[in-house]
């Protein structure tokens, strides 16, 4: 899953040297979606969180929660 960024943010990837067409192998100019999965052994998702802004992260509780869970 990917999402597309605004051409007029482009300026700021060649300042840093980042250039996504060419990493992306197409001409898309996207990032991937952040995603954190726990994945128990019988290999059903028993944790998804999926979210655009890398800023949103799961809570750290939820997620040792879903690991301790798996691990059982």
């Amino acid at each position: 899953m990917a999402f597309e960024l605004p051409r007029d943010l482009s300026w700021a990837y060649s300042e840093l040297g980042i250039d996504l067409p060419k990493l992306n192998q197409s001409e898309r100019f996207e990032l991937p979606v952040p995603a954190t999965f726990v994945v128990g052994s019988d290999q059903r998702i028993r944790f998804a969180h999926v979210e655009p802004d890398y800023r949103r992260r799961p809570a750290v509780e939820d997620l040792l929660g879903a690991v301790q869970k798996t691990a059982r």
